[in-house]
């Protein structure tokens, strides 16, 4: 609304105009320039902003003790320069030693930072989307509108003013997103988002990653094109066809994942081959429990044909002959029986199994197999006589780069099963179960060795085997010896040669492991070294990251401590309880009881204040610090879970990280460990996760989730002024063994 002008108005102008005029002639006069002094931040954080003046965002932040360089003083504010930052701070909150700076001219405010030339690009189901409010960057995240998206899904949503939160329900998936939050939920189950979600122009903005794949959906990012490309979550069953319950789902022509959780995100325990049918147990929103075996998995509805109550089983998977058979095979007869002539007929199933000792492939039967074996070179032809194949009917299993197949089919009355194995892999066959089993097994052996390198000088060697391997290790300034206790030679060489400043030699020799076959690899560098190891999910690559000691950055004896939220984040409410107040007391209990023991500490926030996420392990980093702490409280939909729980985080995908492995979890389980015994709430172990403040800190890190305020029993004890003392005496004391185990020596 404008104003109209009045003689004030135009008296303080022109006092305006004079006073700019007179800094400008005492700023440009040649014997006035600016001349350096040092001062010492006396407040706990600081904004430093482009120029004097709150009017803009702040371009940093600087923290109490730490030295600065004052450049010049414009009125009540200074320019400072600290490290490769320099701006302007309030003169309230530096101390001096020297006399002020002269003063000279302010800049002119710097315009606020333009926006992206362009939003991004979001298509869904190869339509591109328009929204009345655009994405958005923040943090480095793209966020969308996610009402509209979810309503293109087909979803219902819905909006809680009193309670800020934003309901989505898609057939069975529900999600649950309160604004700010960081931990919105999918069935129950808790999401961690590295940004919260914002209202902007009266629309919900959410992650793009979130939004797309909450209801079961897929997102992928397109950098080039700068568009995200969503495809929608499988359709939702009819009201008729959602009353019938799933009994059992079938696998179509393709091999599909099972996995230990109703998530992408938990661990592949098997496969599933095609023709197989396999009975449901139970369902979490898309996802299905089944039966394999002696094994019960979870596979992905939207991969499977879902059977439901009543409706017909499919056609035994012996009948699908959709594949040609090839030139070598035309000797295969593909009678198959009719229904009437296979009820006599006793049945076999084939299947396959890893362990650590290697891949079997079971050939079993209800009865004793009479069967003929012919070996040839890389094929083994079995033939069984009066039998019925049922179930999967072949099997693709990779042995590394390598791989074996095995083909079923039928010719009169007998089942013949051809399998075809790479060069040079040795097999073993066997007999078991009386003769009802017949077993041909691959051992274990290492399959593939690939380098690659990181920085100037880091390697990483990658050892793979057919199955988990066991291994043993012995680490030397220039050696490491590597044991490998289950896996034979294989398709090793014994000695690699690489052009490498770092690798003198990498070489692998066959040997007796507790009467077994086993491996001895052996890496000698040129210099001292840094060596970090580790298994990957299923355990069967060993991945060794090494990088020259000298490389390795000489951090401050300084430890950081992060209480989590704060300030317009709350973080985790419930049970009548605030998580920022519980983090931030537990977070200066734990600093005050390390200062004593003589440690240096430095926080993110000592106050009930705002510190963005990024700007946390940003903190961290610019200190040089040698540990990192993040503490928060626990939450969940349900008031069951309930116990502590720590993070580390180490993907081999980034080396700088993983060649900090063993600090980084040692950090994380002694914590675990100080705080259960201490606490004797529910041991939920140390879990590794992609968070902020664990993939942004340079130095070792983790967070910690006391216990759950969502939970009655949890929260009654986290908000004991008492609980919360033990809670910091476990935390310091863990920090400071750590402090004194991989800094101090």
């Amino acid at each position: 609304m404008s104003e109209k002008w009045t003689s004030n108005h135009i008296l303080a102008l022109i006092l305006c105009t004079m006073a700019i005029y007179i800094l400008s002639l005492i700023g440009s006069a040649p014997d006035r320039q600016a001349a350096a002094a040092t001062g010492t931040i006396s407040s706990s954080v600081v904004n430093i902003r482009p120029d004097p003046s709150t009017d803009n965002d702040r371009i940093g932040v600087v923290y109490k003790d730490t030295k600065v360089e004052i450049m010049a003083q414009a009125g009540d504010w200074y320019n400072i320069q600290v490290g490769p930052v320099s701006g302007w701070v309030h003169k309230d909150y530096v101390s001096t030693s020297v006399a002020s700076p002269t003063p000279v001219t302010a800049p002119p405010p710097q315009a606020a930072p333009a926006p992206v030339a362009k939003a991004p690009v979001v298509t869904l189901d190869g339509n591109k989307m328009s929204f009345d409010v655009a994405p958005i960057i923040e943090n480095g995240r793209i966020l969308v509108p996610m009402a509209a998206i979810f309503r293109s899904m087909g979803a219902t949503v819905e909006w809680n003013q009193s309670t800020r939160t934003v309901t989505a329900v898609r057939g069975t998936t529900k999600v649950v997103l309160p604004i700010d939050s960081y931990t919105p939920t999918v069935n129950g189950t808790v999401w961690k988002l590295d940004v919260p979600a914002r209202i902007v122009g009266n629309r919900t903005l959410a992650p793009l990653r979130f939004v797309g794949e909450a209801l079961g959906g897929t997102v992928t990012w397109d950098a080039a094109k700068f568009t995200a490309i969503m495809t929608s979550p499988p359709a939702v069953a009819s009201n008729s066809s959602k009353l019938a319950r799933v009994v059992a789902v079938n696998v179509g022509s393709s091999t599909v994942n099972l996995r230990g959780g109703p998530d992408t995100t938990y661990p592949l325990v098997g496969q599933a081959n095609p023709g197989e049918t396999l009975t449901v147990l139970g369902q979490q929103g898309e996802w299905y429990l089944v039966r394999r075996g002696a094994m019960n998995a979870w596979v992905a509805g939207w991969v499977v044909e879902l059977i439901r109550e009543g409706e017909e089983m499919p056609p035994s998977a012996e009948t699908r002959r959709d594949e040609p058979e090839s030139e070598d095979q035309e000797d295969v007869p593909v009678n198959i029986p009719s229904r009437g002539d296979v009820d006599d007929l006793e049945t076999m199933t084939l299947s396959s199994e890893r362990s650590a000792a290697g891949l079997k492939i079971s050939m079993e039967s209800t009865a004793r197999l009479e069967s003929d074996l012919t070996e040839t070179s890389g094929r083994l032809k079995y033939v069984f006589e009066d039998r019925q194949l049922t179930g999967t009917t072949s099997l693709e299993k990779w042995l590394g780069a390598q791989k074996i197949t095995a083909q079923g089919s039928h010719i009169g009355d007998d089942v013949q099963i051809v399998f075809d194995l790479p060069a040079n892999v040795k097999y073993e066959t066997s007999t078991e179960n009386n003769g009802k089993r017949e077993v041909l097994f691959i051992p274990n052996h290492i399959s593939t060795v690939t380098r690659t390198t990181f920085g100037s000088s880091g390697e990483s060697i990658t050892v793979k085997g057919i199955a988990a391997l066991g291994y043993t290790s012995t680490v030397g300034e220039k050696k490491l010896e590597v044991v490998f206790k289950n896996a034979s030679l294989g398709q090793a060489q014994s000695s690699y040669r690489f052009s490498s400043p770092l690798i003198s030699s990498l070489t692998f020799a066959a040997k007796k492991v507790d009467g077994d076959e086993g491996t001895v690899m052996t890496i000698t560098t040129t210099k001292p070294a840094k060596f970090s190891l580790g298994l990957n999910d299923d355990g069967s690559a060993l991945n060794v990251l090494f990088i020259d000691k000298a490389e390795l950055q000489s951090r401050e004896p300084l430890v950081v401590l992060d209480a989590g939220h704060g300030g317009r984040d709350p973080g985790a409410s419930g049970n009548d309880l605030s998580e920022k107040d519980i983090n931030l007391t537990v977070t200066m209990e734990v600093g005050e009881i390390l200062a004593d023991e003589g440690i240096r500490v430095a926080y993110t926030r000592d106050d009930d204040i705002y510190v963005a996420l990024n700007d946390r392990p940003n903190i961290a980093n610019m200190y040089n610090a040698s540990v990192f702490v993040s503490i928060h409280c626990n939450s969940n939909l349900s008031p069951s879970p309930s116990g502590t729980e720590t993070y580390c985080y180490y993907p081999v995908s980034n080396p700088l990280l993983y060649i900090q492995k063993d600090e980084r979890y040692n950090l994380a389980l002694r914590i675990q460990q100080e705080l259960v015994a201490e606490l004797g709430l529910n041991d939920r172990g140390v879990k590794q996760a992609n968070f902020e403040v664990l993939r942004e800190t340079d130095m070792p890190s983790a967070l910690i989730e006391m216990g759950f305020i969502s939970n009655y029993s949890d929260a009654a004890q986290l908000a004991q002024k008492s609980f919360q003392k033990k809670a910091a005496e476990a935390i310091a004391q863990a920090i400071a063994d750590y402090v004194d185990d991989y800094v101090t020596r």
